[in-house]
């Protein structure tokens, strides 16, 4: 299992990332309030790959 957590300081906005299985599963919003989405992949690597590309997105709007 893989997770990562990010956070944009400047808004208060969250995302919580993980890899289980062939699943991403994502949970964005505040801490009050997140949503969660669950997306399948073929295989393991192909949900790492999707986590690393989500993971960089994030990044480039200002998580850290």
């Amino acid at each position: 299992m893989k997770t990562r957590q990010l956070i944009n300081n400047r808004t208060g906005k969250l995302i919580y990332l993980t890899v289980s299985g062939n699943f991403l599963i994502a949970s964005t919003g505040t801490k009050d309030k997140l949503r969660t989405s669950e997306k399948e992949f073929e295989n393991y690597d192909e949900a790492c790959k999707a986590f690393i590309k989500r993971e960089l997105e994030a990044i480039k709007k200002g998580y850290n």
